[in-house]
């Protein structure tokens, strides 16, 4: 009935056009609840980390989910 879920992406520039090869790292944190046989509620908070000019600028980002199967 309840779903949690912890991931991580990393963005690395392997072409070489980037100063840094590593330029992006995003946390994600997630829940959702099935409150119903075909109704899925989420929300989640993403945390993106972009690397510019040699610094670290973070940004947080909160995102909800509706989830109807058929």
């Amino acid at each position: 009935k309840n779903i949690f879920s912890i991931s991580d992406e990393l963005r690395m520039d392997l072409t070489g056009s980037r100063p840094y090869g590593f330029y992006r790292n995003r946390l994600f944190l997630s829940a959702a609840r099935k409150v119903s046989n075909s109704l899925t509620l989420g929300a989640s908070w993403v945390i993106q980390a972009d690397r510019i000019s040699g610094d670290w600028k973070s940004v947080n980002v909160a995102q909800m989910t509706i989830r109807a199967d058929f």
